[in-house]
């Protein structure tokens, strides 16, 4: 087996790829199987919204004179908003906002400059930080939050929109950015 690496990947460009890649797997219904913890295999529906237009994008940075990274616009391009990890006749997975979902899902709890793009199945939010973003780190921008906690209580996630998606799923819809905290004393005692 050999495995290809580019030099000089573009920001934007791994979108594309690591949708293509999951699409590839998916049967005629929108569903592949995963493997997720201790073994539980089980199907997932991923449902794709059609593509955004440059005027709908444009309309949104008026609307709330945020920026859009570049990588996270790739995806906008493609879909604009997606369900993905989806169990069939359980729900949850992670909820892709459209943007005028993210219109609506605009809250006074967040620091100026932050959107929520995402919805998890645990309740939890992805976040997009576009101070850090104007800042110049166009690859860590994104924070992981508990509907629950303050922002304060956010956690860093130190990547951008792309990589996170990328990971998730190579993770298969598993929270991976959690792993580094689950050592064996704690993973066992969380069962």
């Amino acid at each position: 087996m050999s495995f290809h690496k580019e030099k000089n990947i573009k920001v934007g460009n791994i979108v594309e790829k690591s949708l293509n890649g999951l699409k590839s797997r998916l049967d005629n219904n929108g569903i592949v199987l995963t493997q997720n913890q201790e073994g539980y295999v089980e199907p997932n529906k991923f449902t794709f919204n059609p593509p955004a237009s440059l005027s709908q994008i444009k309309r949104f940075k008026e609307e709330t004179g945020l920026i859009l990274p570049a990588d996270f616009q790739s995806f906008l391009l493609l879909h604009n908003g997606a369900q993905l990890f989806v169990h069939p006749y359980y729900g949850g997975g992670v909820d892709l906002l459209s943007l005028d979902q993210m219109l609506d899902y605009r809250f006074d709890y967040l620091p100026d400059g932050c959107f929520i793009i995402a919805y998890l199945f645990d309740g939890c939010q992805i976040i997009v930080d576009t101070n850090k973003y104007k800042a110049g780190n166009k690859t860590s921008y994104l924070w992981y939050l508990d509907s629950c906690c303050p922002f304060e209580d956010a956690l860093d996630l130190q990547m951008n929109f792309e990589l996170w998606l990328d990971r998730l799923i190579i993770a298969q819809g598993c929270g991976y950015w959690h792993w580094p905290s689950s050592t064996g004393n704690t993973y066992y005692k969380q069962r």
